[in-house]
């Protein structure tokens, strides 16, 4: 009985050591793939790998190094618990992403002007074709969470108040994209546009210009709406404190 036990255990930790193992050039492509997710999206990195094309695009980087491992781990026959075993892991994980990024020189044109080629231009491709589709589908909640906030209520004004008001529970740095002086500079400015437009409605006809009004208001709602998802930094959470009651 003890022997089986001890037989399983030692079964459960290898196979342990062995997600652990084959996980370390996974992981590194992940992160490699990351990092362009971040310098396309900044703070909404998170939410941009939350979607199809997103997702497929990360998990398609940490797949190459994970493929170029197993390839040589099976070939070697390497034990899960030799030192090499892990070396090599890391390898895989750098060394992909570094022949992924090499370029070789080409050509000097007439101009003076050196010319490179590689891999790096296919995966540049690769990765602007995955987050463009990121960036179509972020657009797409944005539109969703304005319009559900924004679409109707009551008057603008009424709502820039109520902006302004919860404005003062985020004057912290860390959650706003600008400063807090610069974005109640630019509501002040938002709103001399709507009074300006506001002036212009004609009066003589009060259906119309009921109508008008009514589109006006939603007009700038809106503005109001994507410029608040502007200045937290698209925190969903955020958003909702400035925007609800």
């Amino acid at each position: 009985m003890y022997v089986r036990v001890v037989t399983e255990l030692l079964a459960v930790l290898l196979a342990a050591t062995l997600i652990f193992l084959f996980g370390v050039p996974f992981v590194v492509g992940l992160l490699a793939g990351f990092q362009g997710v971040w310098q396309r999206f900044q703070y909404d990195a998170f939410r941009a790998l939350k979607t199809p094309p997103g997702t497929a695009y990360l998990l398609s980087r940490g797949v190459v190094p994970f493929g170029l491992f197993w390839g040589l781990y099976t070939h070697r026959a390497l034990s899960s618990t030799d030192a090499s075993s892990w070396g090599l892991a890391v390898g895989c994980g750098v060394g992909s992403e570094a022949i992924l990024r090499a370029k070789v020189y080409v050509k000097t044109d007439q101009q003076g002007a050196d010319s490179y080629a590689g891999l790096f231009d296919l995966l540049k491709f690769y990765q602007d074709l995955c987050l463009e589709a990121a960036a179509s589908w972020l657009a797409r909640w944005r539109k969703a969470l304005v319009s559900r906030s924004m679409n109707n209520g009551p008057a603008f004004p009424n709502v820039l108040g109520r902006v302004r008001q919860n404005l003062q529970g985020l004057n912290d740095p860390t959650l706003l994209a600008r400063s807090f002086n610069d974005i109640t500079q630019d509501l002040t400015r938002l709103e001399t546009e709507y009074n300006t437009r506001l002036a212009a409605l004609p009066q003589d006809n009060p259906g119309p210009a009921q109508q008008q009004l009514d589109d006006l208001n939603r007009e700038f709602r809106i503005k109001l709406g994507y410029f608040v998802l502007v200045a937290v930094k698209q925190s969903r959470r955020s958003y909702r404190t400035v925007v609800e009651e």
